[in-house]
């Protein structure tokens, strides 16, 4: 690959050796991984790891965008559609700047509402830039796991593809084809008038900008594999056969719009989001059943989950994992040390639990109900409260908050949080022991209790000198709940 990568990057753009490359690319394998028949050999592997590489090198560096065939396994994943040519036509897209920022958790992407066929090329032209200021991507493709590492594919490894916009205009084709993407990495004002050529329309609900009659009558019917529910707090992706049952979709979008909100309430944070959160499904995951990120990855068996609000109060554990994953683009490592990565994540979906589905704690997981809970901390005192336990055991450990949450409510923690969002960087943990420490200090201040005896009754090693820091407090007689 490396000697192919210098071959081609130094050669002349009409050098024969491309055109040979190119036509290489035609002859495209008799075997594609798909879910029923995945490829495992590592040649096979191997074969589709340079052909990716050959593709993105002739498109983003060659240029050659115009003559990418359609990959073989498209068909199976992520989808192919049928279309005549008159349907890919311009588009004028209008972007607010001012509404979309990057932050720590990955480059947003802006919703274009189109959809790129298998080696279609796309055209993007900036019209309003008179003097190139912007650092803008386009992207073909919405499934960003790369899985390389997994001993099994059920679809090609990488199948996103990104080219930078330069001077006013990109050209892209992605072989498998998938959503048009602006991303718009760190700009931050003004309004982008783009056109974007040989997309199609996608069946993609603009919360606010679409008409309900409109997603019912004609958007909804697009012949796009792949369509989108845009709310201001979150999108779902989700293939099109689920969209085209749908006949509300702003219940669904006001549903998540609430649940993020609540989120941002709890977390103490803004609820006008610099970005709004994703759910993509995809036929397979890097990592898991489902991961946080951007976006939030999950498998194909579970897209309809966050579209049937209708059923989310029976049973509740249904919604559990996709509440768990927003949790943690949440969580904070100021309060989250060694062993409770899988369980202040949870803090935000009991929250959303008991203030959104307005169900009570030990009916939102089979974990929490009152004989397993009960029977989850006598084994735990009877065993010695050994602190390893306490960390390997994720429900468990939620006990100990939920004991303050019942005691202290939900305003607390809400208090906690603020205060950690308004630490100086020198006054931010620095190791598990400070973390542990400073949580109690924090709480034990908030409430005005000394919580010392709380955390040391659950097997917490608080150290003496966090203790010293709230010996002034009032000592609570809160202690871990012994069945």
């Amino acid at each position: 690959m490396q000697i192919l990568r210098d071959r081609l990057r130094y050669a002349p753009n009409d050098d024969v050796f491309n055109r040979d490359i190119n036509e290489e690319l035609k002859k495209l394998p008799t075997f594609v991984p798909t879910a029923t028949n995945p490829v495992t050999t590592e040649k096979e592997k191997q074969f589709l790891v340079v052909h990716r590489f050959l593709c993105e090198f002739l498109i983003n560096e060659v240029g050659l965008t115009s003559d990418i065939p359609p990959h073989p396994s498209a068909v199976s994943f992520p989808g192919d559609v049928v279309t005549s040519d008159g349907e890919r036509l311009s588009h004028l897209i209008q972007i607010p700047l001012d509404v979309i920022e990057v932050n720590t958790r990955g480059t947003a992407w802006y919703s274009t509402g189109l959809y790129a066929r298998p080696g279609d090329e796309i055209h993007i032209e900036v019209l309003n830039a008179t003097n190139w200021e912007f650092d803008l991507d386009v992207q073909i493709g919405a499934h960003t796991d790369n899985l390389e590492h997994l001993s099994s594919w059920r679809r090609c490894p990488n199948i996103v593809f990104r080219n930078k916009i330069l001077n006013n205009r990109a050209s892209l084709a992605n072989p498998f084809g998938g959503p048009i993407y602006i991303l718009l990495n760190n700009n931050n004002n003004g309004m982008l008038q783009l056109s974007i050529t040989g997309g199609i329309r996608s069946p993609t609900y603009f919360m606010g900008k679409t008409l309900v009659s409109q997603w019912q009558n004609e958007i909804r019917n697009s012949t796009a594999p792949w369509g989108e529910l845009i709310g201001q707090n979150l999108i779902i992706l989700t293939q099109n056969h689920h969209l085209s049952q749908i006949d509300d979709p702003e219940a669904i979008i006001d549903f998540w719009n609430r649940v993020l909100d609540a989120i941002s309430d709890l977390g103490a944070l803004p609820r006008e989001r610099v970005k709004s959160e994703r759910f993509v499904a995809d036929v397979q995951i890097s990592s898991g059943l489902m991961h946080s990120g951007y976006p939030i990855m999950y498998l194909l068996s579970d897209q309809n989950k966050p579209l049937r609000i209708s059923e989310f109060r029976t049973p509740l554990s249904r919604l559990w994992d996709h509440l768990r994953e927003l949790g943690r683009n949440h969580q904070k490592t100021d309060w989250t040390f060694s062993g409770t990565e899988d369980v202040t994540c949870n803090l935000f979906v009991l929250y959303v639990m008991h203030n959104i589905l307005l169900a009570p704690t030990n009916q939102t997981h089979f974990n929490l109900s009152d004989p397993i809970a009960a029977q989850s901390v006598r084994q735990y005192i009877n065993d010695g409260k050994q602190f390893s336990d306490w960390k390997s055991r994720p429900f468990l450990a939620l006990l100990t908050y939920i004991q303050l949450q019942e005691h202290f409510g939900w305003s607390a923690y809400q208090r906690v949080f603020s205060n950690y969002n308004q630490l100086t960087e020198g006054e931010r943990p620095k190791n598990d022991q400070e973390k542990m420490d400073l949580w109690m200090i924090m709480f034990s201040r908030v409430v005005e209790k000394n919580l010392t005896p709380f955390f040391t009754s659950w097997g917490f090693p608080i150290s003496p000198g966090a203790e010293s820091k709230v010996e002034d407090l009032p000592s609570t007689t809160l202690r871990i709940r012994d069945p």
